[in-house]
């Protein structure tokens, strides 16, 4: 088969559904040795995908979301054809109207439609149009986590809240509410932190705090179980199936049930141990190789 990805979704700073891209396609050069890959990424994201026998990497320069939205609906049916593509994967919501070839089209969540009001207008309209389409063809609760910390640090525990991520939904209410409960000394925003350096964010806390409201898998919290942390997150959308019995899930609304729990790990030494154990042998049963072979399944099956 040629198979096609559509990386050009991929922002400056790949987190969240980006390091799904990059990790997928990078994992499917590395376990299929009989097909043949067209992937199309901006030049800055080239890079990224391992350049082999049987891999074309295509740099599409587009400088604006409009930009790739406009050359996903006209220029890419055109390469569709012109690179004889058998499938072509759209790993980011949505795909091509008169796409050439077979179409697989990945859904990471659906917040456009639970939480519109979160999402700009524009973004809204698009995914409002184009997602029930191409299903057819084909903040986490940051407030609260400060809320509940704020119960940790008034409990006497000597403990720093670090944030990393870039800026997001809500988050003037989130500064508001740190300055409102006078924890500006006690909590420090790492900002966005590189792939590569997550490890060792993860490796240094004592407990790794998730509390989302909804995530289409929660990659983050399958990485801080990789690395041995300690796990609280929600008990709600996927993270009782990623975590398991690894971490301590609470309903991701509650602050006492988050404060609790969070006071509760960091105050017993053998519970931290378990959950650090539990939590690396948790993610051993999940790999990107695993799901590069399943995807590749997928392929096989649209193709014929």
């Amino acid at each position: 088969m040629r198979i096609g990805i559509d990386a050009t979704a991929l922002p400056s700073q790949p987190f969240g559904a980006a390091n799904y891209i990059v990790n997928l396609v990078q994992a499917l050069l590395r376990v299929d040795t009989t097909n043949d890959y067209v992937i199309f990424a901006k030049p800055l994201h080239v890079p990224l995908f391992e350049k082999r026998q049987r891999v074309q990497v295509i740099g599409v320069p587009l400088a604006t979301r409009i930009l790739r939205i406009a050359w996903e609906q006209t220029g890419l049916p055109w390469l569709t054809q012109e690179h004889r593509l058998d499938v072509l994967h759209s790993p980011h919501y949505t795909m091509p109207f008169a796409a050439r070839c077979a179409t697989v089209v990945t859904f990471h969540d659906m917040t456009f439609f639970l939480y519109q009001d979160k999402h700009l207008f524009y973004k809204q309209l698009f995914f409002r149009l184009m997602i029930p389409w191409s299903a057819r063809r084909a903040d986490a609760l940051i407030a609260i986590l400060v809320r509940a910390f704020a119960r940790v640090v008034q409990s006497g525990l000597p403990h720093s809240l670090v944030m990393a991520g870039s800026r997001g939904w809500m988050d003037t209410e989130v500064f508001s509410t740190i300055e409102e409960l006078g924890l500006l000394s006690r909590v420090c925003f790492a900002g966005y932190v590189p792939q590569p350096d997550l490890p060792a964010l993860y490796s240094a806390a004592e407990l790794f705090v998730y509390p989302s409201l909804y995530e289409g898998f929660g990659l983050p919290v399958l990485e801080a179980m990789a690395c041995g942390a300690p796990l609280v997150t929600s008990n709600v959308s996927s993270m009782p199936e990623v975590a398991g019995d690894a971490g301590l899930l609470v309903e991701p609304s509650d602050v006492d049930a988050l404060s609790n729990a969070m006071q509760r790990v960091l105050t017993d030494r053998a519970l931290r141990d378990t959950l650090g154990s539990k939590g690396q042998a948790r993610a051993q049963t999940f790999s990107w190789e695993r799901t590069a072979r399943e995807t590749l399944a997928v392929y096989r099956h649209v193709a014929t």
